[in-house]
């Protein structure tokens, strides 16, 4: 259980390392964009605002206080920080969501954080890995052994281990060998690392698609139709534009509030042509320099 759980700490965090980049802020002074995008990707909701305790901009964690308004929104937010709390009313500050995808059961305004997604595919990646490593065991063993006395279980089993780490195995006549009963067992265990490898990395996909991400992988040879890479385009786009107007919407309620420009653009380590899809496809992104002009 121990080395399982190490294993899914570092999936787990793979997968947060790269969705915690997916996106580049341009932010006044005071305000910190890793600490917002935090807050969005874990609690799935937070706030920019002035706070003149500090002279200073500042974005925080939010929570819906108090009664809620015809469309299930809170009148009153509690901002959270760092030995930091205080109440606001919503007019006051920038709120904003991690996906415009905000309502949950019932119509009741939800958190929508992508933790539960993170987590469902660590554990998918995990049972992999684990898969791998046990088939890879498996080839190296491919046997079961038995023994007629139960006390020589540890013996035996000690004696194997020698032997696969390459120690030299040493039996002295008379030891605990002496009079061991035991028949082996082949085990017909075929190799599907390359199979189970090319299963965990479509999982990854699976999962970064899930955030707009296009990290698919293909094999030598193999080429996407027009129709087919279009089609998958398609719905990467729409999945990043879920996450990306609801930061541009809270850029739009600070624009409001103070007359200042803050921006949000998705930042890509994989395919660059996804974003210039969405640039290209919605006029969100340019509310503050129409404004402007």
């Amino acid at each position: 259980m121990q080395a399982r759980n190490i294993i899914y700490r570092n999936n787990r965090n793979m997968i947060f390392d790269i969705v915690f980049g997916l996106f580049d802020w341009t932010l006044p002074e005071g305000c910190n964009a890793k600490k917002l995008e935090y807050d969005l990707m874990t609690t799935g909701q937070a706030a920019i605002f002035w706070e003149e305790k500090y002279n200073s901009f500042i974005n925080t964690q939010i929570t819906g206080q108090s009664s809620l308004d015809i469309y299930g929104f809170p009148f009153i937010y509690n901002c959270i920080g760092n030995g930091y709390n205080r109440t606001m009313n919503r007019e006051k500050i920038a709120y904003m969501f991690n996906t415009v995808n905000i309502y949950g059961e019932n119509r009741i305004i939800c958190q929508n954080s992508p933790l539960s997604v993170i987590d469902y595919y660590a554990n998918k990646i995990t049972d992999i890995d684990i898969a791998i490593q046990n088939n890879i065991n498996s080839n190296k063993r491919p046997y079961i052994i038995g023994v007629g006395d139960p006390k020589q279980v540890k013996a035996v089993r000690e004696a194997l281990r020698q032997s696969c780490d390459g120690e030299p195995l040493v039996i002295v006549d008379g030891d605990k060998f002496t009079g061991v009963n035991t028949s082996v067992m082949k085990i017909d265990s075929p190799l599907q690392v390359e199979s189970l490898q090319a299963a965990r990395r479509n999982t990854i996909h699976e999962c970064l698609s899930r955030f707009g991400i296009n990290s698919l992988e293909y094999d030598k040879g193999e080429r996407m139709i027009t129709a087919e890479a279009e089609s998958n385009l398609d719905s990467l786009a729409i999945t990043l534009r879920s996450m990306l107007d609801a930061r541009l919407e809270g850029c739009e309620r600070f624009y409001k509030l103070y007359g200042e420009i803050i921006d949000c653009k998705p930042r890509f380590m994989h395919k660059e042509e996804i974003y210039n899809y969405v640039k290209n496809n919605t006029n969100s992104g340019t509310y503050a320099a129409d404004t402007a002009r």
